[in-house]
Protein backbone atom coordinates (compact mmCIF):
# COMPACT_ATOMS: atom_id res chain seq x y z
CA UNK A 1 0.00 0.00 0.00
CA UNK A 2 1.30 3.20 -0.91
CA UNK A 3 2.22 5.61 1.94
CA UNK A 4 -0.55 8.52 0.62
CA UNK A 5 -3.00 6.55 1.22
CA UNK A 6 -2.67 5.70 4.91
CA UNK A 7 -2.25 9.40 5.11
CA UNK A 8 -6.04 9.81 4.00
CA UNK A 9 -8.33 11.26 6.25
CA UNK A 10 -11.87 9.51 6.81
CA UNK A 11 -14.69 10.54 8.11
CA UNK A 12 -15.46 11.26 11.75
CA UNK A 13 -18.43 8.89 11.32
CA UNK A 14 -16.41 5.84 10.69
CA UNK A 15 -14.10 6.39 13.37
CA UNK A 16 -17.15 6.59 15.76
CA UNK A 17 -18.25 3.28 14.49
CA UNK A 18 -14.67 1.53 14.83
CA UNK A 19 -14.41 2.70 18.16
CA UNK A 20 -18.20 1.14 18.97
CA UNK A 21 -17.32 -1.74 17.42
CA UNK A 22 -14.51 -2.49 19.88
CA UNK A 23 -16.06 -1.18 22.94
CA UNK A 24 -18.32 -4.29 22.02
CA UNK A 25 -15.39 -6.79 21.91
CA UNK A 26 -13.60 -5.25 24.69
CA UNK A 27 -16.52 -5.74 26.60
CA UNK A 28 -16.69 -9.36 25.54
CA UNK A 29 -12.72 -10.03 26.43
CA UNK A 30 -13.42 -8.85 30.29
CA UNK A 31 -15.53 -11.84 31.10
CA UNK A 32 -11.21 -13.24 30.19
CA UNK A 33 -9.19 -10.66 31.11
CA UNK A 34 -9.89 -7.92 33.73
CA UNK A 35 -8.97 -4.10 33.76
CA UNK A 36 -8.52 -1.67 36.30
CA UNK A 37 -10.47 2.11 36.28
CA UNK A 38 -6.79 3.73 35.14
CA UNK A 39 -6.47 1.83 31.92
CA UNK A 40 -9.69 4.37 30.62
CA UNK A 41 -6.72 7.30 30.54
CA UNK A 42 -4.78 5.52 28.48
CA UNK A 43 -7.89 4.56 26.16
CA UNK A 44 -9.02 8.53 26.39
CA UNK A 45 -5.37 9.41 24.73
CA UNK A 46 -5.49 7.23 22.36
CA UNK A 47 -9.00 8.05 21.26
CA UNK A 48 -8.08 11.38 21.34
CA UNK A 49 -5.17 11.10 19.02
CA UNK A 50 -7.58 8.53 16.49
CA UNK A 51 -9.95 11.51 16.47
CA UNK A 52 -8.26 14.32 15.95
CA UNK A 53 -5.73 13.06 13.09
CA UNK A 54 -8.85 10.61 11.60
CA UNK A 55 -6.28 9.33 9.10
CA UNK A 56 -5.92 5.84 8.22
CA UNK A 57 -2.72 4.72 9.62
CA UNK A 58 -4.67 6.50 12.96
CA UNK A 59 -7.30 3.97 13.11
CA UNK A 60 -5.66 1.03 15.33
CA UNK A 61 -4.90 3.87 18.13
CA UNK A 62 -9.37 4.38 17.83
CA UNK A 63 -9.36 0.13 17.71
CA UNK A 64 -7.31 -0.46 20.55
CA UNK A 65 -8.65 2.48 22.80
CA UNK A 66 -11.74 0.92 22.43
CA UNK A 67 -11.15 -2.49 23.16
CA UNK A 68 -9.40 -0.89 26.45
CA UNK A 69 -12.65 1.12 27.32
CA UNK A 70 -14.85 -1.98 26.75
CA UNK A 71 -12.91 -4.13 29.55
CA UNK A 72 -12.96 -1.65 31.55
CA UNK A 73 -16.35 -1.12 31.47
CA UNK A 74 -16.77 -4.87 31.44
CA UNK A 75 -14.55 -5.26 34.10
CA UNK A 76 -16.45 -3.15 36.42
CA UNK A 77 -19.96 -4.25 35.77
CA UNK A 78 -18.87 -8.16 36.19
CA UNK A 79 -17.28 -7.15 39.37
CA UNK A 80 -20.34 -5.62 40.67
CA UNK A 81 -22.52 -8.51 39.27
CA UNK A 82 -20.99 -10.64 41.33
CA UNK A 83 -22.74 -10.82 44.24
CA UNK A 84 -25.74 -12.47 42.14
CA UNK A 85 -23.35 -15.77 42.62
CA UNK A 86 -24.30 -16.97 45.95
CA UNK A 87 -27.63 -17.27 45.50
CA UNK A 88 -27.76 -18.55 41.87
CA UNK A 89 -29.79 -22.08 41.84
CA UNK A 90 -31.64 -21.30 45.51
CA UNK A 91 -35.80 -20.14 45.38
CA UNK A 92 -35.40 -16.55 46.45
CA UNK A 93 -37.70 -13.68 46.82
CA UNK A 94 -36.83 -10.47 44.58
CA UNK A 95 -37.76 -7.53 44.68
CA UNK A 96 -37.69 -4.90 42.06
CA UNK A 97 -39.28 -2.29 40.14
CA UNK A 98 -40.72 -3.00 36.27
CA UNK A 99 -38.49 -2.12 34.14
CA UNK A 100 -40.39 -1.73 30.73
CA UNK A 101 -43.40 -2.96 29.92
CA UNK A 102 -44.38 -6.38 29.93
CA UNK A 103 -44.35 -8.52 27.01
CA UNK A 104 -45.48 -11.97 26.24
CA UNK A 105 -43.18 -15.43 25.12
CA UNK A 106 -44.63 -17.90 22.37
CA UNK A 107 -45.55 -19.94 25.23
CA UNK A 108 -47.92 -17.50 26.63
CA UNK A 109 -45.31 -16.50 29.33
CA UNK A 110 -45.37 -12.76 30.69
CA UNK A 111 -41.67 -11.50 30.58
CA UNK A 112 -40.79 -8.72 33.55
CA UNK A 113 -37.49 -6.96 33.35
CA UNK A 114 -36.70 -5.48 37.06
CA UNK A 115 -34.46 -2.62 38.11
CA UNK A 116 -33.93 -1.47 41.70
CA UNK A 117 -33.27 -4.98 42.66
CA UNK A 118 -33.48 -5.95 46.58
CA UNK A 119 -32.92 -8.61 48.82
CA UNK A 120 -32.79 -9.38 52.55
CA UNK A 121 -32.91 -5.91 52.81
CA UNK A 122 -29.58 -5.33 50.83
CA UNK A 123 -29.89 -3.22 47.61
CA UNK A 124 -28.26 -5.28 44.22
CA UNK A 125 -27.33 -3.61 41.12
CA UNK A 126 -28.30 -4.45 37.52
CA UNK A 127 -30.96 -5.72 36.14
CA UNK A 128 -33.28 -9.13 35.95
CA UNK A 129 -34.89 -10.86 33.60
CA UNK A 130 -38.23 -12.52 35.11
CA UNK A 131 -40.99 -14.69 32.87
CA UNK A 132 -44.24 -15.58 35.02
CA UNK A 133 -47.52 -17.44 34.61
CA UNK A 134 -50.45 -15.34 33.40
CA UNK A 135 -50.90 -11.91 33.05
CA UNK A 136 -49.84 -10.07 36.22
CA UNK A 137 -51.67 -6.74 36.86
CA UNK A 138 -48.06 -4.69 37.12
CA UNK A 139 -46.96 -2.17 34.79
CA UNK A 140 -43.91 -0.18 34.10
CA UNK A 141 -42.75 1.79 37.03
CA UNK A 142 -44.24 -0.38 39.30
CA UNK A 143 -42.84 -2.01 42.64
CA UNK A 144 -43.01 -6.38 42.25
CA UNK A 145 -42.02 -8.99 44.82
CA UNK A 146 -41.36 -11.98 42.96
CA UNK A 147 -40.45 -15.69 44.08
CA UNK A 148 -38.56 -18.60 41.90
CA UNK A 149 -35.52 -20.60 41.10
CA UNK A 150 -32.43 -17.92 40.51
CA UNK A 151 -30.54 -19.09 37.54
CA UNK A 152 -27.66 -17.91 35.47
CA UNK A 153 -28.42 -14.36 33.71
CA UNK A 154 -27.83 -13.80 29.99
CA UNK A 155 -26.65 -10.52 28.32
CA UNK A 156 -27.22 -7.90 29.90
CA UNK A 157 -29.43 -9.58 32.87
CA UNK A 158 -27.47 -10.45 36.26
CA UNK A 159 -30.01 -13.22 36.86
CA UNK A 160 -32.90 -14.91 35.38
CA UNK A 161 -35.92 -16.27 36.77
CA UNK A 162 -38.10 -18.85 35.05
CA UNK A 163 -41.85 -19.24 35.50
CA UNK A 164 -41.72 -17.30 38.69
CA UNK A 165 -44.63 -16.25 40.88
CA UNK A 166 -45.67 -12.40 41.56
CA UNK A 167 -45.88 -12.29 45.29
CA UNK A 168 -47.25 -8.31 45.06
CA UNK A 169 -47.40 -5.40 43.43
CA UNK A 170 -47.61 -1.79 44.40
CA UNK A 171 -48.62 0.84 42.06
CA UNK A 172 -46.39 4.04 43.50
CA UNK A 173 -47.73 7.69 42.96
CA UNK A 174 -47.39 9.04 40.43
CA UNK A 175 -45.35 6.08 39.46
CA UNK A 176 -43.80 5.82 36.13
CA UNK A 177 -44.24 9.70 34.84
CA UNK A 178 -43.88 9.28 30.95
CA UNK A 179 -46.05 5.60 31.08
CA UNK A 180 -49.43 7.63 32.92
CA UNK A 181 -49.25 10.16 30.27
CA UNK A 182 -48.78 7.55 27.33
CA UNK A 183 -51.70 5.69 28.92
CA UNK A 184 -53.86 9.07 29.26
CA UNK A 185 -53.24 9.55 25.95
CA UNK A 186 -54.15 6.27 24.88
CA UNK A 187 -57.50 5.99 26.53
CA UNK A 188 -58.16 9.80 25.41
CA UNK A 189 -57.39 8.00 21.65
CA UNK A 190 -59.69 5.46 22.30
CA UNK A 191 -62.69 7.45 23.65
CA UNK A 192 -62.56 9.48 21.40
CA UNK A 193 -61.73 7.42 18.07
CA UNK A 194 -63.98 3.77 18.18
CA UNK A 195 -61.76 0.85 17.33
CA UNK A 196 -62.43 -0.25 13.36
CA UNK A 197 -64.51 -3.45 14.19
CA UNK A 198 -66.63 -0.86 16.32
CA UNK A 199 -67.42 1.84 13.71
CA UNK A 200 -67.71 -0.25 11.45
CA UNK A 201 -70.79 -2.10 13.22
CA UNK A 202 -71.70 1.60 13.81
CA UNK A 203 -71.87 2.67 9.50
CA UNK A 204 -73.76 -0.65 8.86
CA UNK A 205 -76.41 -0.14 11.58
CA UNK A 206 -76.94 3.58 10.26
CA UNK A 207 -76.96 2.76 7.03
CA UNK A 208 -79.43 -0.43 8.05
CA UNK A 209 -81.62 2.37 9.57
CA UNK A 210 -81.80 4.84 6.28
CA UNK A 211 -82.66 1.68 4.10
CA UNK A 212 -85.29 0.73 6.73
CA UNK A 213 -86.82 4.37 7.20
Amino acid sequence: MQLWRLKQRVHVSWVIALGCLFFVVGVWLAQYSSLNVWWDVGAGLLAIYGFWSRRIYALPAVALAGILAGMCYGSIVGKGLEVYRPIIGSTVIIQGSVKEDLSTTAKGLATVQLDHIRYKDNDLPGSIWVSVIGHPAAKRGDVVLVRGDATAGFGTFAMTMFTAQIVSVVHPKPGDIGRVVRDWFADAIRKGIPEPGKLGHRIFDGAKECTSA
